[in-house]
């Protein structure tokens, strides 16, 4: 902006003409001149400004508006992104729920109880003694048998330690009592009389019979056995535990033993009362059976993995345990009618014998369905199978998806 030179004031007195014949000289004059063709530029400049703020003006406005039109178009893609995620959200708890229950269909609790199992409380009492309650302090259990320790003070120190003259017993005690424990191992020596007959009969002399033990001429009684297999099958303590344990009371004994005793155990009685309870369960009219996936710890005979079948068959007085390789119709086979898979053929030639069909109660596995095609046994499907497929039934009818 062009800079105006200070004007220099001229008072009026000074230039009193009209017409003053040095006007082309006059300082106010010039001054007034000065200020027009200032202001004149300064107009022009206004001007220029003023048009490039307008065409500034002009795109501002034209970027305004296609920013406003963008906004618009993202606000459009925002809205339907919004209402997208929505559906989908819907479609995945739909999803989420169908999974669920398609999840219970599949791996779900197989138990038809709807109530709680936990016992109900009458008054919804709760347990506990009231507020206030003394109490009844730590009972020792009167059940366990009782064995009586005697302290008494030692004899070098019977006598008052003031003047030295001896105590005298006047027959109180003082009792307190306490549970504790002893195990031990020890080695018994089983010592039989013998007697000499005072007649002439023959045989003279007789000796106490030996007791009977779980193995007959073992080194280990029938408590020692007692006591290990209790600790193996109802406590689940591992044999090698169990040894090292024996170590510490001071008895060193190897796994072999253990296990060999195990095997004439389960060759002297085991196997015989297996054998009998078999022979029980066949001659049952009605039968329950049931099996199950079972993993052993090591690999029997061929087969090729770890996975093996446990059986179980019930009938009134017997529950009988089948441990097979396979879930084929050959097992109940062989356990109930000891029948061969090569018998087969022979078998369905003679089914009609008249012959009234024992009761099977059991899922619809078709190794089950096997034995009745075959005319062996009528089956009584489980009721609470049944339930349950009314259930899995009315879970896919809620999700549309196809019966059966």
């Amino acid at each position: 902006m062009p800079v105006i030179e200070e004007a220099v004031l001229i008072k009026e007195d000074e230039c009193l003409e009209e017409y003053c014949p040095k006007k082309e000289n006059c300082k106010i004059v010039q001054q007034l001149l000065r200020e027009i063709e200032y202001l004149k530029t300064e107009n022009e400049n206004l001007r220029r400004v003023f048009a490039i703020a307008r065409v500034e003006f002009t795109k501002k406005n034209r970027r305004i508006e296609r920013l406003e039109t963008e906004l618009a178009r993202v606000w459009g893609i925002v809205a339907e992104q919004d209402e997208k995620n929505e559906s989908l959200e819907k479609r995945l708890q739909e999803a989420e729920a169908k999974n669920n229950l398609l999840n219970k269909i599949a791996f779900g609790r197989k138990s038809e109880k709807e109530e709680s199992e936990e016992p109900h409380r009458p008054g919804g009492k709760k347990r506990g003694a009231v507020n206030g309650h003394t109490g009844h302090g730590r009972k020792i259990p009167e059940n366990l048998p009782e064995r009586v320790q005697i302290i008494d003070i030692p004899e070098e120190e019977k006598f008052c330690p003031c003047c030295g003259k001896p105590y005298e017993e006047i027959g109180l005690e003082e009792v307190s009592s306490e549970v504790s424990v002893e195990k031990i191992y020890y080695l018994k020596k089983i010592k039989r009389k013998v007697y000499k007959k005072t007649c002439n009969c023959p045989n003279p002399i007789v000796t106490t019979p030996v007791p009977s033990k779980l193995i007959p001429k073992g080194k280990f009684s029938t408590e020692f056995w007692v006591d290990v297999l209790i600790n193996k099958f109802k406590n689940h303590l591992p044999i090698e535990r169990q040894i090292s344990e024996m170590k510490e009371y001071g008895l060193d004994i190897s796994a072999g033993t253990i296990f060999g005793g195990f095997k004439k155990i389960y060759l002297l009685y085991l196997k015989p009362l297996y054998s009998a309870m078999g022979r029980s369960l066949k001659e049952a009219n009605h039968w329950h059976a049931d099996e199950s996936g079972w993993h052993l710890f090591v690999r029997i005979d061929d087969k090729g993995n770890y996975n093996w079948f446990i059986w179980v068959y019930a009938s009134e007085n017997i529950v009988l345990f089948v441990l097979h390789p396979t879930r084929s119709a050959k097992v109940p086979l062989k356990t109930l009618f000891e029948i061969e898979p090569e018998e087969i053929e022979i078998l369905q030639k003679a089914i009609a014998n008249g012959q009234e069909k024992k009761i099977m109660s059991v899922d619809k596995f078709s190794s089950y369905k096997m034995l009745e095609r075959l005319g062996l046994v009528k089956l009584a499907f489980c009721w609470a199978h049944q339930r349950r497929e009314f259930l899995k039934e009315q879970a896919l009818n809620i999700l549309n998806l196809p019966l059966g």
